[in-house]
């Protein structure tokens, strides 16, 4: 199998946008590490804390306590972990060699997330979940724009 032909434009924004990446796809396992750890009521402090933001105001009457909550946080929480270990991944390995195989399996994984979740939190009554979750998603696609016009303006 023959390497794809990089130019320096994209050598360049790939690595950018793997510096970029590395450290917010730790900062998502690290916010899935703290879901799934709601479903042990000892540690349960942070997801309850985010949950609690996500049905805003902050009241303290999201309390996680059923059964089928803390499966559903272990799941979301592996989910995420998940998610972010794919862009690490992604970031380290892909986009180094190939850029726009790297980009559009990330770009592909958070819109799918981003959607997904922001739909749910709507219909699940939390929409201001939907305003947390923007962050994340600009996080992960600002190196792709900031990239994708330095690319644009020296060809």
């Amino acid at each position: 199998m023959t390497k794809p032909i990089v130019t320096s434009a994209v050598s360049t924004d790939a690595a950018a946008a793997s510096a970029w990446l590395k450290p917010v796809a730790l900062i998502i396992v690290a916010f899935g590490i703290a879901t799934m750890l709601g479903a042990v009521p000892a540690l349960e402090f942070p997801a309850r804390l985010l949950f609690d933001a996500a049905f805003w105001p902050l009241d303290g009457r999201e309390t996680l306590a059923a059964r089928e909550t803390r499966l559903a946080l272990a799941i979301g929480g592996g989910l995420t972990v998940g998610l972010g270990a794919m862009i690490y991944m992604a970031a380290d390995r892909v986009l180094p060699r190939d850029y726009a195989a790297g980009r559009a399996v990330i770009l592909a994984g958070v819109t799918g997330w981003f959607c997904t979740d922001s739909l749910g939190s709507v219909l699940a009554g939390a929409p201001f979940n939907v305003l947390l979750n923007v962050p994340f998603l600009l996080a992960v696609v600002w190196p792709f724009w900031r990239g994708a016009g330095a690319a644009r303006s020296e060809a």
